[in-house]
């Protein structure tokens, strides 16, 4: 194998390959013989078909293989005589085998880490904002679980409901022509009165009915609502079935027994424990976010075009996500045009991976690594906050040659928990926000 390395850029090379003739074939001879270890065919023992035969037959799917083998042999080759580390998958360009006996020529391209000096990043010193706690966040938590636990009684009245009460809905809509408004229907809704689960123009249609009676209004759609009656007036039909109250279990020891807190006093410890991990791990991200463009601000690099394109596209698909559930799928109704839409998330693009590449090159220069089992633990933790099965998404992140991405991730939150531990960090009292905030 031969190679040339040409630089398309300061963190881009191009390497074109030549592979001669023999080692094509021997290749290619390789590739058939695998092929032939377990294949059937009629009229031959397994095992036992000629290799021509296998070759001819089969001839389309060899080379194919052939093919990849050779890239990936060859690139891994060329890149490890290079002493170079790529940050990118090789982005191939070249054709496929076709015969044997003829040279093999391909190129392929890659990014690299930009070459810079590192600004003196130890001892950096930062106050970080820790918001003080407030008890009402322990009764908030515990009223929320009161509610998760509640048990709904029948109620036998005849009057509309109250506020606090659940009432049992059908519910239908038409629009002004009297067509029926899809994705507007419901039975058996279970609406809790004065806690803002309904538009207030459509909960105050049935505030007025008591159980068994019939009532109809006009309601104007939220204009955030994913829907084309977005911001448009709609007249709904409604009746309340019946109506029931909430029980909530009283706190006492019991209740805290069930759900595993022990006792009373232990199950309001635990909570503002937890809450007090949460206000403490928001302050240290934030910590970290400054202490990290701080440094990033002091230096200046190129940046793989590669990466920046990919993260500005997976933000553009964020927006245009959120856009869709806010009612607004059309450009034409965002508050800025989509080429000012994109010129924002592309500076976005750009400050996220100039982060990275700055936490990447602290890595290198720490001989930051990352074991088997931290890529594992990392994975059980994506998918159980995701709701995903590990094993399920492990082999997503190795079918899609994802695992190098994933190492680099984990590296570079290495390296910013370095930056932070290394920094002189003094705990304040954050200041309170202002409405605006």
């Amino acid at each position: 194998m031969k190679y040339t390395v040409t630089d398309l850029s300061k963190v881009k090379k191009s390497v074109q390959i030549n592979v001669p003739a023999e080692d094509v074939d021997a290749k290619i001879k390789f590739m058939v013989k695998d092929l032939v270890r377990d294949l059937k065919l009629p009229g031959f023992r397994p095992g036992k078909v000629p290799h021509s035969v296998a070759e001819k037959r089969f001839k389309a799917q060899i080379y194919k293989e052939a093919t990849t083998a050779l890239v990936n042999e060859c690139a891994a080759e060329a890149v490890k005589q290079m002493n170079v580390t790529p940050i990118t998958e090789i982005d191939y360009d070249g054709p496929e085998l076709v015969e044997r006996g003829k040279e093999f020529d391909f190129s392929f391209s890659f990014e690299i880490l930009p070459d810079f000096e590192l600004p003196a990043w130890e001892g950096l010193e930062i106050e970080e904002e820790i918001e003080p706690y407030d008890e009402a966040r322990t009764d908030e938590t515990i009223e929320r679980i009161r509610l998760q636990m509640s048990e709904l009684k029948p109620l036998e009245v005849s009057r509309p409901p109250l506020d606090g009460e659940v009432a049992f809905v059908d519910f239908s809509a038409t629009d002004d022509e009297g067509n029926p408004v899809e994705g507007f229907r419901g039975t058996g809704y279970q609406l809790t009165i004065g806690r803002g689960q309904l538009q207030e123009d459509f909960e105050a249609i049935i505030k007025k009915l008591a159980p068994g009676e019939s009532g109809e209004g006009q309601v104007k759609l939220d204009e955030n609502i994913n829907n084309e009656f977005a911001g448009k007036t709609i007249n709904v039909k409604a009746t309340v079935v019946s109506l029931a109250e909430r029980v909530l279990p009283e706190i006492t020891e019991e209740f805290a027994e069930k759900i595993g807190a022990g006792s009373v006093e232990n199950m309001r410890s635990s909570i503002e424990k937890a809450h007090r991990e949460n206000l403490k791990r928001f302050a240290k991200e934030n910590s970290q976010g400054k202490l990290l463009d701080s440094l990033i601000e002091q230096v200046e690099y190129d940046l793989p075009e590669t990466m920046v394109a990919s993260r500005q596209n997976a933000l553009m698909a964020e927006f245009r996500a959120e856009m869709r559930r806010a009612g607004k799928p059309d450009p034409k109704d965002w508050d800025m045009t989509e080429a000012e839409v994109e010129a924002d998330l592309l500076k976005q693009a750009q400050k996220f991976v100039k982060g990275e590449m700055f936490l990447l090159k602290i890595a290198e220069k720490e001989k930051i690594t990352v074991t088997p089992q931290e890529m594992e633990a990392y994975l059980v933790d994506i998918a159980q906050r995701s709701g995903l099965d590990p094993r399920q998404l492990q082999e997503y992140y190795h079918n899609n040659n994802l695992m190098h991405t994933l190492v680099d991730r984990i590296r570079t939150e290495k390296a910013l928990d370095l930056i932070y531990d290394r920094a002189k960090v003094t705990e304040v009292e954050a200041k309170p926000k202002t409405d605006a905030e």
